[in-house]
Formats: C-alpha cells, structure tokens, sequence
C-alpha cells in the first residue's frame, strides 16, 4: 500500500479524475487483481490495457475511414471533419 501511495487517497483520486471514463472503468475493473501482483507488474499490466484500448479504437477509426472510401490519412482527416461537422449540425 505504501509502495502505491494507496494512502494518498485525494491525490488518487485527482489523478483518477483526470482520465477518460473508459480508462476509469478498465482499471477498477483491474483493482482486485492489482492487489496481487507488485507495483510495477500493477503499473505495467494497467498500461498495457490502456494502450490496447486505444490501439483498437484507432484501428476502428481507421477501418471506418476505409469503408467510406478513404485512401490516405489526409482523407480521413478531411472526412472525420466533415463527420463532426454533420453530427453537430444533426444536433441543432
């Protein structure tokens, strides 16, 4: 618990705040796992499973820009704009 500055609860929960609500929920999931295993193993098994979070869901991004016809990164840039911009429009 030292080692992790578990104590450390509103300093915790700062950083905890700070992440997106997908990242939150993977690693409450991670808790009662990460009570076995040391820090560093903890710290290391969490950041991988962020990172393939964010793999995938740029991989979906990237799969979806090629099924709207997309060739380069130029393209889906241009498209994920157009996108936003139809979304937000849908909006109002």
């Amino acid at each position: 618990m030292l080692e992790r500055g578990l104590l450390e609860y509103k300093r915790q929960q700062q950083l905890e705040r700070r992440r997106p609500r997908t990242e939150r929920a993977i690693l409450s999931a991670l808790r009662p796992i990460s009570r076995f295993l040391s820090a560093g193993e903890a710290k290391e098994l969490q950041d991988g499973l962020v990172a393939e979070m964010r793999l995938r869901r740029r991989i979906d991004e990237l799969r979806e820009w090629r099924k709207a016809g997309c060739r380069t990164l130029l393209d889906g840039e241009e498209y994920a704009q157009a996108k936003k911009a139809r979304e937000e429009k849908q909006r109002l």
